[in-house]
């Protein structure tokens, strides 16, 4: 059973571009002969609990297998086509996967693509592989348990990595605000309402003005009756 290579690529169902899915192909497939005809294995590797995969369809032929399998750090699957001939090859093969990758926010979306055969090198898709880039990036970040000397990976994208640096910056903020709001309940005015009487008596000293009132009648009084007491006794004399 002889084995040959060739590259390929995997491109949009509109043609308008590289699709995301070609991120996680090898972009090198394996051709054998088995009796009367070719079998096609084509191979996604990537990252452990990155991706969710599953092959559904392809133009070229039949799918006779599936497989999928972890080594080491990585998640691998394999899917084998059956096809008649190879100048089959010549021309772009059609095909439709199902692919998950929540850190690009693609979540069990079908993709129907196109498999460009002889194609070498051709770019990724910009979007899957910043969100790839970003993830790996924060995957170098580990912390080692000292009693098992463990290392446990973080994986964040970068939208989540800004919203916690803004509750960081925020807590000093609401610290202030709660200091400045414990100040103010000392000014802080009661909401009772007063009735008529309590309003009369905080505003107008009512007792202190009747005093002045009899007392001011008493001194009155004493001087009128200081002032006939002196006309009697002068009346008297003149007599």
């Amino acid at each position: 059973m002889k084995k040959q290579f060739i590259d390929y690529a995997v491109y949009k169902a509109d043609h308008s571009g590289i699709s995301a899915a070609n991120n996680f192909y090898t972009h090198r497939a394996e051709i054998t002969k088995q009796k009367n005809r070719y079998l096609l294995t084509l191979k996604v590797k990537v990252k452990h609990g990155l991706v969710k995969f599953q092959p559904l369809q392809m133009s070229l032929g039949k799918i006779v297998k599936r497989n999928f399998q972890r080594i080491e750090n990585k998640d691998c699957w394999t899917y084998v086509t059956a096809f008649k001939s190879l100048k089959q090859l010549d021309h772009q093969i059609s095909g439709s996967l199902r692919l998950s990758v929540p850190i690009a926010g693609i979540n069990h979306q079908i993709f129907k693509v196109w498999f460009a055969f002889g194609v070498k090198d051709v770019a990724k898709n910009d979007v899957v592989q910043k969100s790839l880039a970003d993830s790996n990036q924060d995957n170098n970040v580990a912390t080692t348990n000292n009693s098992s000397n463990e290392s446990s990976v973080v994986s964040k994208p970068e939208n989540q990595n800004k919203r916690q640096i803004q509750r960081t910056n925020s807590v000093p903020k609401k610290k202030a605000n709660d200091a400045a709001l414990k100040q103010l309940k000392k000014y802080q005015v009661s909401p009772k309402k007063m009735v008529f009487a309590e309003t009369a008596l905080a505003e107008y000293p009512i007792l202190q003005t009747v005093l002045a009132f009899l007392l001011i009648d008493l001194l009155i009084v004493a001087g009128v009756l200081g002032y006939w007491r002196w006309n009697l006794r002068k009346q008297g004399k003149q007599k």
